[in-house]
């Protein structure tokens, strides 16, 4: 993977982390001057609505693709031959290449609108930007899109070469029961 590529999935990834534990230290703190003070923070709610959580969520979505991390099953395809799994990962990288340019494309289009007007909530009397945290979303499906279409590169390039090296690995039966890791 080009190391620039990397780089920003990586940073990208440690900052959703980081988002993590300044969202447990912000709502700890919150509840603490709340007990302890009757003084809490105002926008503690949305801070972690619109902005933590969508960080953590969205910021993450290369790292855990580069790392061929996504929830998935192989009931069916851990019995199927080699070459049938390869078209099937193949499709699958096509597929995710068309949804993630969608979605980079569709909340960008949204980003923009939201910075255009400016986008704000109003909590306890102050005005919050809420617009910054919609080119969350566009930055985590864009890194998204390029990994994925760095897998295609690298699967095509493979294929050709009679490797399977792109194929992610196939858990055997045996790995499925408990007791083995």
């Amino acid at each position: 993977m080009p190391r620039l590529l990397a780089w920003f999935t990586n940073g990208t990834a440690t900052l959703s982390a980081l988002c993590v534990i300044i969202l447990i230290l912000h709502v700890t703190l919150d509840v603490l001057l709340r007990l302890l003070f009757n003084m809490p923070f105002s926008a503690t709610i949305l801070f972690a609505s619109a902005y933590y959580m969508v960080a953590i969520a969205f910021l993450s979505l290369a790292r855990v693709e580069q790392d061929d991390a996504h929830i998935s099953v192989e009931v069916v395809t851990s019995l199927l031959p080699d070459r049938v799994v390869g078209a099937f990962y193949g499709f699958s990288l096509i597929l995710t290449v068309l949804v993630a340019a969608a979605l980079t494309l569709r909340t960008w289009e949204e980003a923009i609108t939201k910075f255009r007007i400016g986008s704000f909530t109003i909590e306890a009397g102050d005005k919050i930007l809420t617009w910054p945290s919609y080119f969350i979303l566009p930055v985590g499906f864009g890194l998204m899109l390029l990994i994925t279409l760095w897998k295609i590169m690298r699967f095509v390039v493979d294929a050709r070469n009679g490797l399977a090296a792109t194929l992610p690995k196939r858990p055997s039966l045996t790995t499925l029961e408990p007791g083995h890791e």
